[in-house]
């Protein structure tokens, strides 16, 4: 446990110290936390955003690739799956972001990954399901208007 907090704050240090040595004790802390199982969200963010720095900035190739082969599959640490709930808007991977957006970047996620936007009908209140079925038929494409004329699927249909 006092090896994680020791390289977590120590590759904090170095995020923006570059250099051949520095290479090589970032790559190496990096990898004793790979294999580490974390235990709170907080570190895990803390090595997320120690990731991503490394990536941004890398060292060297090597020290890119370990960042990206990290990040890549950083969804599917144990680690992140168990604090899952935890991690919720911390921005790291793996982790569900609960933001009502604003319409260009809803467009823009639904358009670049429609089967992981969803809709939190729980937080969607009873008036404002009202008011968006009475608009719907403005806000469909005309092709549609006949579909939702004659079969009621609901507002969730």
């Amino acid at each position: 446990m006092a090896t994680i907090a020791r390289d977590l704050a120590r590759l904090e240090a170095l995020r923006f110290a570059f250099g051949a040595q520095v290479a090589r004790e970032r790559r190496a802390a990096l990898k004793r936390l790979l294999r580490a199982r974390l235990t709170s969200a907080a570190q895990l963010s803390r090595l997320h955003e120690c990731l991503l720095a490394a990536r941004a900035y890398p060292d060297d190739q090597a020290t890119f690739t370990l960042a990206e082969r990290a990040l890549h599959t950083f969804a599917s640490r144990p680690d992140v799956q168990r604090l899952h709930k935890a991690l919720t808007d911390s921005g790291t991977a793996g982790a569900d972001i609960r933001f009502a957006f604003f319409a260009p970047t809803a467009r823009r996620l639904a358009k670049l990954w429609p089967m992981r936007l969803e809709i939190d009908w729980r937080e969607f209140e009873d008036a404002s399901q009202a008011a968006l079925t009475e608009w719907l038929p403005q806000l469909s494409h005309g092709s549609e208007w006949p579909g939702i004329d004659e079969y009621d699927y609901g507002l969730k249909g």
